[in-house]
């Protein structure tokens, strides 16, 4: 865990539902706007009811 993380100045989501083709660098360009991409992990496994998942790092200003 690196010094931001620990002072809680990054913001995580997760988020569900996503196209079957989906790619970080997709999601990338959609929450650029909001701040400074710190990380990204899109499940290989899709969730019990098979929809893909992401877990999202911004950083906050």
């Amino acid at each position: 865990m690196n010094d931001r993380e620990s002072f809680g100045n990054v913001t995580k989501f997760f988020i569900t539902n996503l196209p079957p083709r989906c790619r970080p660098w997709d999601v990338a360009d959609f929450f650029k706007v909001f701040g400074e991409v710190s990380g990204s992990y899109i499940a290989r496994k899709p969730d019990k009811e098979g929809r893909k998942f992401l877990f999202y790092k911004l950083q906050k200003c």
